[in-house]
């Protein structure tokens, strides 16, 4: 561990700089000249520190170069005692006393991840906690989220936290009783704190740029699909979504909410206990999203309806699959909490930082950074991987094939040239788990190319044949793949056959 620490600057420790609002502080703090030592984990394919230097470097590689200097990255993990550290890292931070941002989080909203969510967003806080107290931390700043509202219906303010409210998921609750770690923390201690519950974050205001592609922009993806449908005849463009028209979403973009969060943290405040609302104060309705997006995309709006019976008003086939997509942020499409932001916006404005104008302007930016980071070239992932990352995740907790019930495995699938995998687990024929370039490793993995994966969807090719000339690299035992390859052939059957009658719907 080389040190790189300059006792003459503020020095900011930060976990969670592989993140999106983590990288994006980090890269504002580097940027003015301050030291930040990182905490990461280190992966099989990748260590720590480049990690880390490539997510902060995607801000603004030309800028960033200039201050890798005032970077230091230490390999640990927040769900460990002492956070991994080594002695001397420990040392290190004793040495410099630095100011605590916990950025780390797991963002989940799958109620199979409950377990991994409160182990990270809680016993994760709970030792950042204790190592900040350890090292004599000058100030905790945590990253708590504006969605611990809950289901709550009145105005929710930066002063409120238990308002009884209920909470629509895992991870609303796990980052609620994360919150409450942090002010207990505050009570017990002298270490100042400040909490910021950011809302929606989507791309920045200059370009639209993010890799962050979740919430919102899972829907994007679904109806990306869909157009691209619609453009070439295959289904029809009037298709019904069940949401409720007038509730809002609170977007805000990275720029913003990092600036804002740098500023607040730099600014020389003496309570002990601050809470800070990084949110829009005009969110738009779903109406109003539907418009824009759609006329960024030249799709027709989607007729937004309260609820679809699926037997009375016999759902197409796309409709199926958009309501399927969208099932894991269904609760989302029909309330959002009313937050209230005076206290932060005030004084933001003192720091010389207004809510910027999200104007049609910069939501077609947004769509148009996604649509180049998620076209169908054949180096990006083409229409029939979306639609069967859409299929799978629409399927967990549901038998992939129907009357299999003997296969138990967990697997990836590694599509080399478009630098995607997935992780798939399947118990006793029910897919338990499928999770997007997820960093688990050490499991029997397939490795091969986005068009040989595409050829299997559309079944061009049988995998036992992809196995014999050898377009699939195997890790792990022949014979256990091959054991595998009837399973995939039915599946990518199915699949084919459902993509057949979607294009007919």
């Amino acid at each position: 561990m080389e040190q790189k620490t300059n006792k003459m600057r503020k020095t900011f420790f930060i976990t969670g700089a592989t993140g999106l609002l983590g990288s994006r502080v980090a890269y504002e703090l580097v940027n003015n000249g301050y030291n930040v030592i990182c905490l990461a984990r280190s992966r099989e394919d990748e260590k720590a520190e480049e990690r880390v230097i490539k997510k902060i470097s995607f801000w603004s590689p030309s800028e960033c170069r200039k201050f890798f200097n005032n970077i230091t990255i230490l390999d640990g993990d927040i769900e460990a005692e002492d956070l991994g550290l080594k002695k001397d890292a420990i040392s290190l931070l004793k040495d410099v006393s630095p100011i605590f941002i916990h950025s780390a989080a797991c963002t989940s909203f799958e109620a199979r991840d409950k377990k991994s969510l409160f182990k990270t967003n809680l016993e994760g806080t709970k030792n950042c906690l204790n190592t900040a107290k350890a090292v004599s931390a000058l100030h905790f700043n945590h990253i708590s989220t504006a969605y611990i509202a809950g289901n709550y219906n009145g105005i929710f303010s930066e002063s409120d936290f238990n308002v009884n409210q209920q909470f629509k998921n895992a991870y609303e609750e796990s980052k609620f009783e994360a919150e409450k770690a942090v002010r207990k923390f505050s009570e017990a201690t002298k270490i100042p704190v400040t909490i910021f519950r950011p809302s929606i974050i989507m791309g920045d205001t200059l370009s639209g740029k993010t890799f962050n592609f979740n919430t919102l922009y899972s829907y994007l993806k679904v109806i990306n699909v869909i157009a691209s449908r619609i453009r070439n005849k295959k289904i029809s463009d009037e298709i019904r979504f069940e949401c409720s028209k007038n509730t809002t979403k609170n977007i805000i973009p990275a720029d913003y909410a990092s600036k804002a969060i740098a500023a607040l943290i730099l600014s020389k405040r003496q309570n002990r206990l601050e809470t800070f609302h990084i949110t829009n104060p005009n969110p738009p309705t779903f109406s109003k999203l539907n418009k824009l997006f759609h006329k960024a995309l030249s799709l027709k709006p989607l007729k937004l309806v309260d609820l679809l019976e699926e037997n009375k008003d016999k759902l197409s086939k796309t409709e199926t699959m958009l309501k399927k997509a969208m099932k894991t942020y269904r609760s989302y499409l029909f309330h959002e909490p009313l937050l209230a932001s005076m206290y932060t916006l005030s004084i933001l404005e003192e720091r010389g930082i207004a809510f910027p104008n999200l104007d049609e302007d910069y939501y077609f930016k947004i769509i148009d950074y996604f649509l180049k980071k998620n076209s169908f070239s054949k180096k990006e992932k083409n229409a029939f991987i979306q639609l069967f990352e859409i299929r799978m995740q629409s399927a967990v907790g549901t038998r992939i094939i129907p009357n299999l019930k003997t296969l138990t495995k967990d697997f990836v699938l590694c599509l080399e040239d478009i630098n995607t995998n997935y992780f798939i687990s399947v118990e006793e024929g029910k897919l338990i788990s499928f999770q997007i370039n997820s960093p688990k490793e050490g499991l029997f993995k397939f490795t091969l190319s986005s068009n040989v994966f595409t050829d299997l969807l559309l079944s061009k090719i049988r995998p036992q044949e992809a196995f014999f000339k050898k377009l699939v690299h195997i890790d792990g035992s022949l014979l256990d793949a091959l054991s595998l390859s009837t399973v995939f052939e039915k599946f990518f059957s199915i699949f084919s056959s459902e993509l057949n009658e979607l294009q007919m719907a």
